[in-house]
């Protein structure tokens, strides 16, 4: 009995044991199923892709492929790659479990996808033109970025334009190129082009819109010139080909502005299509090359595509620049695309390790030396991909120090030419009036003994007397060896503010410490007093010498500059910056970017050993959706609903850039604010926790100026004594790059100079604060254009300055930039308005008004102004918050005030006339 239970046992095991092999025989990799958030959209849109596969799926690869290029078998996908078609975005790649597709063409595209489980890879599952995508209609002159090369070119062969406010809003005030409120119509193939103007209303004649049978503002083709006093002609056509329109405004009045429709006439002809290629057929290993294309009458907007060996694609309208690293014969091809037309041209170069001395010489940008410029070095070599400058005498400064693995001492800059090295150009500063010798050794490093060369040119470059034009100068180093001397060891540091007075202890000027720690005020005879300012740095300054020192110059002075030394002093966690970059408008994705963690003290090498974790939380509200996190940036640790929290592990490793990428909601107006709060939490012991915190605001806008200033605060208390934070955005909008970038800013008179900080800016520059105008020089910036590289093409600076105290209601203060691209005209920003306001004054004022009539009130958006007398006031209107949304200049006897787009609430009427102010509120439902 026991022994046949005993074999039942087994039996048992055996039937469990072979379930479970079948089991797992019937385990089955992943069926693929997914789908598309959207099928059809617009050129510029895009969708999210999303996996529903069964059998849990731990891998996936997506390839999506255009109505052309796909097969039943398909080949040469066009995604993850930069082609000018498709990308992903918002933080996913072709590997994610739901990426991101962003369309940059029209047509019909093809999406596949695999997935794989710990059983293996699925099959592919193809759908075919699953996703159409349509060239816009709806062309904004004020904010759009379209085309391949976001150059505002559309290829589409009819169309509606309208200004910046849309159909239902006002145009903008400073409308013009710097605003992108221009627009190049250039269907493919066309023969004509026919614009008909629907509405035209202006508010002056200094409002215009300009349409040119041209792809340029060329004054010998306009069409017409609309205007509030010239708007007979409705219909205008063009025979180029082409049509550019432009539209203007000034900075007083705005109105409806335009709509028009535009078709045209298509010629199915491609003869005297062309491409061309330039380049040597002999390239040297390591050296870098430059290809050049020529367009000659290619129609539309081709994209350009440039390829090495068929791959390592490279999407450009600018020269390829390149460096090949194995001998051998290549080929290098451009390609052109666009109007359903593809041409393709190619060379085959032979790259060779050169086996005899690189031919030799250099150039100055600048001999004689003049003034107080500074001089560039540029090499004239063929085969070098190694050089070393000598300089004599060593009394100048290296205003662009190259980084590792490149060195440099006194009198020496020796580049090592890696990838991502600097270029061989040194930018020096002579500081005396000899003349000055320069030495060029250059050879390639395949064989250095072979293609080594040197050439010296004697007393080649002579400096003027630096001391008689900067006569106030120094550095600012740490003093690792506390011997309070600049040791040829010793790290300068950058961005310390240096204050210099006047002998009535008056301030003069406030400037910042350039990269190689060096700063100057052009002063040349006096007395002053120079103070360093480190109380926003984890530095300590214990050397007599150089602190707060008074100096006397004359002519006879031999002043050899003021250095201050610090040393490593607390450490330090706030917040650097807060900003926005890209367009904050309806529908439109734009990013947050805050910096905080250790304030300061990454720049500052030989500080901040010591780890430092800790937390930063990010909490943002508003009418917006959080898209992701571009992949320059690092990844919230967590989110919880609008709180996004970062798990620093060191915060003295590197400047923690958190970037976050918003898309505004649809339903957003001009009215709408969004607030941001942050704040830093370090584990160990922080020596000022005052500010751990941060708030900051900033407005959705019905248009965009990439050329432009912005304030927070806007509207403060009467008593208000806080920070005014100022950003200066600017865009190279031209079409080239800006090799000299300056900004000036008047502030106002009401701002406190004293208390002026820098907060951040995009590139290095220098800065200078004379009186109340303060200059940002950006000095051989090379800022791309935005026509060639969009993203690159912006910049911005950020400074905060606290008022003056003692300001009641209705106090106003305003601030306008000028920026300076190059030898051109100054682009004006727009003035930026700060208002000390009372609540609760404005409410108990509406009782008391009896200057002027609203009605009908509430209303659906448009309020009508009855004024008791004849007068001509000043009138700014409110949201219920407080925030400040626009304003009427000389308001007249009877008016109208339109907030139809505008979300329902109350609003606010302010009214400044005779040195008084009157209010009314205004509910629009």
């Amino acid at each position: 009995m026991k022994k046949n239970y005993s074999k039942k046992i087994k039996q048992i095991q055996l039937f469990i044991a072979c379930i479970l092999c079948s089991i797992a025989a019937k385990a089955q990799v992943p069926v693929v199923k997914f789908s598309a958030d959207k099928l059809l959209m617009e050129v510029y849109d895009g969708t999210s892709l999303r996996d529903s596969s069964s059998n849990t799926p731990t891998q996936w690869e997506w390839n999506i492929y255009d109505s052309v290029t796909y097969k039943d078998d398909p080949i040469e996908p066009i995604s993850d790659i930069a082609t000018g078609y498709v990308s992903f975005d918002n933080a996913t790649n072709q590997y994610s479990k739901t990426p991101h597709v962003s369309f940059y063409r029209n047509g019909k595209y093809s999406v596949a996808m695999r997935c794989r489980n710990a059983t293996g890879w699925s099959a592919w599952l193809t759908k075919k033109d699953y996703i159409i995508v349509t060239q816009p209609t709806n062309y904004y002159l004020g904010y759009g970025a379209y085309g391949p090369n976001s150059d505002n070119i559309v290829e589409t062969d009819y169309g509606t334009i309208f200004d910046d406010g849309g159909a239902n809003g006002k145009y903008g005030n400073n409308q013009g190129s710097s605003t992108r409120s221009f627009l190049l119509i250039k269907p493919c193939n066309a023969t004509e082009i026919t614009l008909t103007m629907s509405q035209l209303k202006f508010a002056d004649n200094q409002d215009v819109l300009y349409a040119y049978d041209s792809d340029h503002a060329d004054a010998t083709k306009l069409l017409q010139a609309w205007t509030n006093g010239n708007t007979s002609t409705k219909t205008v056509t063009a025979y180029s080909g082409t049509m550019y329109l432009l539209f203007k405004s000034n900075g007083s009045g705005i109105d409806s502005g335009f709509i028009g429709t535009y078709t045209s006439v298509l010629d199915t002809a491609t003869s005297g299509i062309s491409i061309g290629i330039d380049g040597d057929t002999l390239l040297y290993n390591s050296v870098p090359f430059i290809y050049k294309s020529t367009n000659n009458g290619f129609p539309g907007v081709p994209i350009i595509k440039w390829t090495i060996d068929g791959s390592d694609d490279y999407y450009t309208n600018k020269p390829l620049r390149n460096t090949i690293y194995t001998d051998g014969t290549y080929e290098i091809c451009v390609q052109y695309s666009g109007c359903n037309i593809l041409r393709k041209v190619c060379k085959f170069p032979t790259v060779i390790t050169p086996t005899t001395a690189t031919n030799i010489n250099f150039k100055s940008s600048k001999t004689p030396f003049n003034n107080t410029d500074t001089v560039w070095l540029t090499p004239l070599t063929d085969k070098a991909s190694r050089f070393t400058w000598t300089i004599s005498p060593t009394s100048y400064v290296l205003l662009n120090p190259p980084s590792i693995p490149s060195k440099y001492s006194p009198g020496k800059i020796e580049y090592k030419a890696l990838r991502g090295d600097s270029l061989p150009v040194p930018q020096i500063w002579l500081l005396d009036t000899v003349c000055y010798s320069v030495t060029l050794t250059a050879y390639n490093d395949r064989d250095s003994v072979s293609s080594w060369a040197s050439l010296t040119k004697t007393n080649y470059i002579c400096g003027k007397d630096f001391r008689k034009t900067y006569g106030l100068y120094g550095r600012v180093f740490l003093d690792q060896n506390s011997d309070c001397q600049l040791g040829s060891s010793e790290n300068t540091i950058k961005d310390i503010p240096i204050k210099l007075y006047d002998s009535s202890n008056n301030l003069l000027s406030i400037t910042y410490t350039m990269s190689n720690g060096m700063y100057v005020f052009d002063k040349t005879k006096g007395k002053y007093k120079v103070v360093l300012n480190i109380s926003r740095h984890p530095l300590v300054a214990p050397c007599a010498t150089g602190i707060d020192s008074t100096i006397t110059l004359d002519t006879s002075s031999t002043f050899n500059g003021c250095d201050f030394a610090t040393q490593c002093g607390k450490k330090d966690n706030g917040f650097r910056s807060i900003f926005t970059q890209g367009i904050v408008f309806p529908g439109r994705n734009h990013y947050l970017r805050i910096n905080g963690g250790l304030l300061e003290g990454v720049t500052v090498t030989g500080c901040g050993d010591d780890v430092d974790s800790g937390t930063i939380k990010i909490t943002v509200t508003g009418k917006l959706k959080y898209i992701g996190t571009p992949s320059n940036s690092i990844s919230p640790t967590s989110i919880s609903g609008n709180t996004y929290t970062y798990k620093i592990a060191d915060f003295n490793q590197a400047k923690n850039d958190m970037w976050l990428t918003f898309r505004t909601d649809t339903n957003a107006t001009s009215s709408d604010t969004i607030k941001v709060e942050a704040e830093v939490n370090p584990f160990i012991k922080d020596n000022d926790t005052t500010n751990n915190r941060v708030k900051y605001e900033y407005l959705v806008r019905n248009s965009y100026d990439p050329n432009m200033k912005e304030v927070y605060p806007i509207n403060v208390k009467p008593g208000y004594k806080d920070w005014f934070v100022y950003t200066i955005h600017f865009q190279n909008t031209g079409t080239a790059p800006a090799f000299n970038i300056r900004l000036e800013d008047t502030l106002d008179n009401q701002l406190d100079l004293e208390t002026f900080e820098v907060m951040e800016y995009s590139h290095q520059a220098r800065i200078a604060l004379n009186k109340n105008m303060l200059k940002f020089y950006f000095d051989d910036i090379m800022l791309p254009d935005s026509f060639s590289d969009s993203k690159g093409s912006n910049g911005f600076v950020q400074y905060r300055i606290k008022p003056k105290t003692g300001y009641g209601t209705g106090t106003v203060l305003r601030n306008t930039a000028y920026i300076f691209f190059d030898y051109n005209s100054p682009v004006k920003t727009n003035t930026t308005l700060n208002e000390y306001v009372s609540p609760t004054t404005a409410v108990e004022a509406i009782v008391k008004n009896d200057l002027f009539t609203v009605y009908p009130n509430p209303s659906h958006g448009v309020f009508n102004i009855h004024f008791n007398a004849t007068i001509t006031a000043n009138l700014k209107v409110y949201n219920a918050t407080g925030a400040y949304i626009g304003s009427y200049a000389n308001f007249s006897k009877d008016g109208v005030i339109d907030l139809s787009d505008y979300a329902n609430g109350i609003y606010f009427i302010k009214m400044e006339y005779q040195g008084h102010f009157y209010f009314a509120k205004l509910i629009k439902e």
